[in-house]
């Protein structure tokens, strides 16, 4: 099995000796943040929603209509970032 993180390294080594620059945190992309961002608030999402889906037999029709406010804000949410396209990959 090839060293993968070694010729990465290699290649990077090779292209600084060639004249590149290194990259520095102003020219690296903040797309890479956003998708950041998003997964975690997916997450933050699922520890909410797992909970309340494992009950969901047992609960009543007050915890359906709450449950459902919440999924519709991060709909909104989604939406509101999906219409400034804060969800395209910009690299």
């Amino acid at each position: 099995m090839p060293d993968l993180v070694a010729d990465d390294r290699r290649e990077f080594v090779l292209r600084l000796q060639e004249g590149e620059q290194a990259p520095t945190d102003e020219n690296v992309a903040v797309a890479g943040r956003k998708s950041v961002d998003l997964v975690v608030v997916e997450d933050v999402e699922v520890v909410f929603l797992y909970p309340w889906a494992t009950k969901f037999l047992t609960l009543e029709l007050f915890a359906l209509i709450e449950m459902a406010v919440f999924v519709g804000i991060l709909l909104l949410a989604w939406a509101y970032a999906w219409r400034k396209r804060d969800l395209e990959w910009q690299g």
